[in-house]
């Protein structure tokens, strides 16, 4: 074996860590262009009045592929890659993890469960005047409750129970009269 220093190990290493870090980021460059989410817009001074497609003459041919579509303008995306339109209008828990989401997407509102088990299922779709004209109802309902009489419970009525009748079975015992052994 030929004798290796340990700055030539070093600097072997260091060059691996930047091709690899070097390829990772192309990945990243080059998948998040694919889904449509370009670089952000930098601001551009005052003195420059031009529009992004006069700046960049090579991607005036691509402004009609649609929201997902590669080499739009970045002044037309949000930095964070959300797109427009799409709002969460309420959120109520339903159990511990289940919960039913009222979402907006242009002019109707869909109401989906959520769940860690399942995926979302959609359980309504609503204009979003029927949305708005539900939600006013129910908060005057809510306001106008503070006049209304209180609600009277009545108790449950049950049977009596009967004393003759054989008292019912604990776990414990249905267990031991299930596992004994008859011979």
């Amino acid at each position: 074996m030929t004798d290796v220093s340990f700055v030539d190990l070093v600097v072997r290493m260091v060059l691996s860590l930047a091709v690899v870090l070097g390829l990772m980021l192309a990945a990243y460059w080059y998948l998040r262009r694919r889904q449509g989410f370009g670089p952000i817009a930098s601001s551009r001074s005052p003195r420059s009045p031009r529009t992004a497609s006069a700046s960049r003459p090579h991607l005036r041919s691509t402004m009609s592929r649609g929201l997902g579509g590669a080499g739009l303008p970045s002044l037309t995306r949000h930095p964070t890659g959300a797109r427009r339109g799409l709002r969460v209008l309420g959120r109520v828990a339903v159990g511990r993890t289940t919960q039913v989401v009222a979402v907006q997407f242009a002019d109707k509102v869909f109401l989906m469960a959520a769940s860690d088990q399942a995926p979302p299922t959609v359980l309504a779709e609503l204009d979003h005047a029927d949305w708005l004209e539900a939600t006013e109802r129910l908060d005057d309902e809510s306001t106008s409750s503070v006049h209304r009489e209180p609600t009277v419970r009545e108790p449950i009525v049950r049977e009596p129970i009967d004393p003759t009748a054989p008292r019912p079975i604990g776990l414990l015992e249905s267990l031991r009269e299930a596992t004994t052994r008859r011979g």
